[in-house]
């Protein structure tokens, strides 16, 4: 499973919203939807939006990623 499935499988494993996500995190519709898709090349510069989106679903990065 890729980071972007993951992502998008838990956001609606727990009935939330992209736009709820946007709420929570400041992102763009556009950047996670392209986070969710795996069309946004995650790279180091991106640290910042993963740990936002992380905290939207109260774990932590390395969680994240599994």
């Amino acid at each position: 499973m890729t980071l972007g499935e993951n992502i998008k499988m838990l956001r609606e494993s727990k009935y939330i919203s992209i736009l709820d996500i946007q709420e929570i995190t400041g992102l763009s519709k556009s950047t996670i939807r392209n986070l969710e898709c795996d069309t946004l090349n995650p790279t180091f510069d991106m640290i910042d939006t993963f740990d936002k989106i992380a905290h939207a679903f109260h774990m932590t990065t390395d969680k994240l990623r599994l």
